[in-house]
């Protein structure tokens, strides 16, 4: 989440490593190297009914703000600081399209997926010539 110019995630990766960081078991430089970094411990797919991680308390979301949902392909070939620049310089679109060709252009062979959604007010910023498309949320942002 891209936030008064701050980038952070705000998801748990449900991976071995992860788990260990959050454990304190482990660092985050040596997870990044660790040859266990891909043994995912949940995913979709794997039992008839995934148990979600929910926080018990909401998000507050300002207009602007922006998401990233991305893989480890994108994620682990671009670095924050890029991430955070792109998403906050482009309009979804524009930004996803970059972002995929920097993980390409890193070497990716992972698969690379991303999106990028706005938190928005009646209408797109000022020249965003293309967006996927607008969603109204109930209750609208602030």
């Amino acid at each position: 989440m891209l936030s008064g110019g701050e980038l952070r995630q705000i998801s748990d990766d449900h991976s071995l490593v992860a788990q260990l960081v959050r454990e304190g078991a482990l660092t985050e430089a040596d997870a990044a190297r660790s040859p266990e970094r891909n043994v995912i411990l949940r995913a979709l797919g794997i039992t008839r009914s995934p148990r979600p991680t929910i926080w018990p308390r909401g998000r507050p979301l300002r207009a602007g703000d922006v998401f990233v949902l991305c893989s480890d392909g994108l994620s682990d070939l671009v670095d924050d600081a890029t991430i955070g620049e792109t998403v906050g310089r482009l309009p979804p679109f524009d930004a996803c399209q970059v972002l995929l060709d920097a993980a390409l252009a890193a070497g990716g062979t992972d698969n690379v997926s991303v999106g990028v959604f706005v938190a928005g007010g009646d209408r797109p910023p000022t020249g965003w010539a293309r967006i996927t498309r607008a969603v109204e949320l109930p209750g609208g942002l602030p």
